[in-house]
């Protein structure tokens, strides 16, 4: 016995559509895990909990490189929507600056510690190698604002919704990106 909830019903006009709706479950998952840090973020800022909160941070930035890498994936997928293109090229400097951040993170034992990013070129601040200045994170003298990447992300999924709801690509009347509307 199957169920509607659980079968993908393919559009005849749309051969990539079991590539476009997994990455865009992808695309919910990862916005899922990137509202669930930035909640435990902003809650460890309060608690003062620095060990929790500098792990949460770069998990933050995980969940935001793994949405870039889904959300350029389906760009791909559908290369001729004009939308999709505006949405990607809107957020694409920002969330490859926080990508940037994650890298330095995962990759501290690389030149880092040497004072050089990743391709051996010298750190603008060599002994900062993460530290926390009200809102603003800094690695290396290179800063993001934790307030800023926190909207950026409920405004690229916002965006997301819109374009999901307007195009009617996949079935997510209920779903996360659904609510946040």
């Amino acid at each position: 016995m199957s169920s509607p909830h659980f079968i993908i019903k393919k559009p005849d006009n749309d051969p990539n559509y079991k590539l476009g709706f997994t990455c865009f479950f992808l695309l919910e998952s990862c916005f899922y895990k990137a509202n669930l840090q930035i909640d435990r973020i902003e809650q460890e800022k309060k608690d003062h909990k620095l060990p929790m909160l500098f792990a949460d941070i770069h998990f933050f930035l995980v969940s935001v490189s793994n949405l870039k890498k889904i959300l350029e994936k389906l760009k791909k997928i559908y290369p001729k929507d004009a939308q999709l293109k505006k949405i990607y090229k809107k957020y694409k400097i920002q969330l490859n600056r926080l990508a940037d951040f994650r890298h330095h993170l995962e990759h501290i034992d690389h030149n880092r510690m040497e004072g050089k990013d990743g391709k051996g070129k010298p750190l603008k601040n060599p002994n900062m190698l993460g530290n926390l200045f009200n809102d603003n994170y800094d690695f290396g003298g290179e800063i993001f604002n934790l307030t800023k990447s926190f909207s950026l992300i409920n405004n690229l999924e916002k965006d997301i919704g819109n374009w999901n709801m307007g195009t009617e690509k996949f079935p997510w009347s209920n779903s996360m990106l659904g609510n946040n509307l």
